[in-house]
């Protein structure tokens, strides 16, 4: 019988200390005269007392005590000396054992916690669990520091006095600043987990958005100035754009500045002002007068994209046209050289042959690629910074630099020859060189005027078949030159076919072209093909006098 009891015993013990090893914890058991029934192997690895003290009957005050003299006390936190001594602290320790329930964490040493969970059964009997719980202890340190971290990161962005949004890679808002959410016109509970798509007009969602993409496909910051028609007051912004977080797990911070709300802002050399009194005229920018009327050329065929970037650069003060492939660069910049016309940068469309860069090259003109989203975005920041990096000492004297050499275009004179076909009223002199190339490629013969007294002169004298004429000429209006031109014809002279060019087509415009006697109406920029079109509908070639033929 005593056999028997003794190899239950045994195996009892057996299978309680490889439920301690699989819990990763220690146990003792002590009955109600707080001798030891049971002690885990494993209690050796937080108290190192003689393995003797585990075996059953030890009493529980020597054991302690043994815990004691081990010099594991100085490890705890709890001093031994304010509680009396050697029996203090063990006395200490025997009535939390006869706690119903006491369950603690102690620190034992720097990086290390324990904890201890004490139960007293109504039988008597107790049950101590010791587990280190170091690393659990860690990382609630951690989780607290970094909430804390997050409540001061979202009080200093949600009182930052310009906007800040954060989305997630799906473009949803993950986070808004109060100066977003009244830039949004919404509370940020209406805002939170919603795209662009759910909260703006269709045009500007699908603007942003292809931003946002490029942001995060980039990684690096993105800036460009944009005038945003339609969301708040349709005011001009500097937008920044960068992507944080890890490789599946990014984020996508966008920051808009409000240019009307800053005097200036530095950008890379060129100084963006805000609009003020310029916006009532339909500008989006007014430049520093270091970049004003630098000419830029653009080189694309893609005719989106350069209406697009001909208005940027119209608007950030720059003197600019565009050419649709080399023949027509390397035609231009020929012409430009014979005119001492100086070409300052010309922006290359990636989709467009090597050749343009190579005749950018040659001709000694910096040269600057850009990809469609580029141009389409970002045009403005990179001519700044591609213009400001190399100084604004450029000459005309042969695209080297030196002197500057004040431009010298043909004068209509020398342009005229009898039996005129077209008169151009075109005052900018880089859209001059444009339209005479439009007009030696069709063949028609024609004279170019530079401003509205001019047009009328050149009318009474060479009357020609069509008028091309800008709206906005330095010193009168083509309105007024039209309803010169119409009050003359009234008294016998032969109507003459007028075309209308305007830079752009705000609501109206046209009919008021049209209201004043012009006979059609083109918007900038021209190509060959446009021109060309709205000549022969007037002029048919038959008529022509085709310059080769004389």
């Amino acid at each position: 019988m005593a056999d028997s009891t003794s190899s239950d015993t045994v195996m009892q013990t057996i299978m309680l200390d490889a439920v301690t090893e699989g819990l990763g914890a220690a146990i003792f058991v002590y009955d109600r005269n707080d001798l030891l029934c049971y002690a885990s192997q494993s209690v050796l690895q937080y108290f190192p007392v003689p393995r003797g003290m585990l075996q059953n009957g030890t009493r529980l005050r020597d054991f302690l005590g043994a815990v004691y003299d081990s010099g594991i006390r100085f490890a705890i936190g709890a001093s031994a000396d304010r509680m009396g001594g050697r029996d203090g602290w063990i006395s200490a320790q025997i009535a939390g054992h006869w706690k119903e329930r006491n369950d603690q964490i102690e620190r034992f040493g720097q990086d290390r916690w324990i904890r201890f969970i004490k139960r007293r059964m109504p039988s008597g009997f107790g049950v101590c669990v010791i587990k280190d719980v170091s690393e659990e202890k860690k990382r609630e340190d951690q989780w607290r520091l970094d909430l804390e971290r997050v409540q001061l990161t979202e009080e200093i962005l949600e009182t930052l006095p310009f906007p800040v949004s954060v989305k997630d890679k799906g473009l949803n808002y993950a986070a808004v600043n109060r100066a977003m959410s009244k830039l949004l016109g919404r509370e940020p509970e209406k805002i939170i987990g919603r795209n662009d798509r759910e909260l703006l007009a269709p045009e500007l969602a699908t603007m942003f958005e292809l931003s946002d993409r490029r942001a995060l496909d980039n990684g690096g910051l993105l800036a460009y100035p944009e005038q945003i028609k339609g969301f708040g007051e349709g005011r001009p912004f500097m937008t920044y754009k960068w992507r944080v977080g890890k490789p599946g797990r990014s984020f996508l911070v966008t920051v808009p500045q409000d240019l009307k709300a800053n005097d200036s802002v530095d950008l890379r050399g060129l100084t963006i002002m805000g609009a003020g009194a310029n916006a009532a005229a339909g500008q989006a920018y007014a430049t520093d007068q270091a970049c004003s009327g630098e000419r830029v050329l653009l080189v694309t065929g893609n005719p989106v994209l350069e209406k697009q970037a001909l208005e940027t650069l119209s608007h950030l003060g720059f003197d600019s046209c565009a050419v649709h492939d080399e023949t027509e660069l390397e035609a231009f910049l020929t012409m430009a050289i014979e005119s001492g016309i100086h070409v300052d940068l010309i922006v290359v469309d990636s989709q467009m042959e090597v050749v343009c860069l190579e005749l950018a090259d040659r001709f000694g003109v910096m040269s600057l690629p850009l990809d469609a989203y580029q141009i389409a975005n970002q045009l403005a920041v990179a001519v700044a910074h591609a213009l400001n990096s190399v100084g604004n000492d450029y000459t005309t004297s042969n695209t080297s630099r030196g002197e500057v050499v004040e431009l010298a275009l043909p004068s209509a004179g020398e342009w005229q020859h009898e039996g005129l076909d077209v008169l151009v009223a075109e005052d900018n002199e880089v859209n001059q060189i444009v339209l005479s190339q439009i007009m030696e490629s069709l063949g028609y013969v024609y004279a170019i005027a530079g401003t509205g007294a001019e047009t009328l002169h050149l009318w009474q004298e060479k009357h020609p078949r069509v008028i091309l004429l800008d709206t906005t000429l330095p010193d009168m209006s083509g309105e007024d030159v039209i309803r010169e031109i119409r009050f003359h014809e009234q008294a016998g002279q032969t109507r003459v076919p007028v075309i209308g060019v305007l830079a752009r087509a705000m609501e109206g415009d046209r009919e008021a072209c049209r209201h004043a006697g012009m006979d059609d109406t083109l918007l900038k920029p021209l190509s060959p093909d446009m021109v060309g079109n709205a000549i022969r509908r007037f002029l048919s070639d038959a008529q022509a006098v085709q310059v080769k033929g004389q």
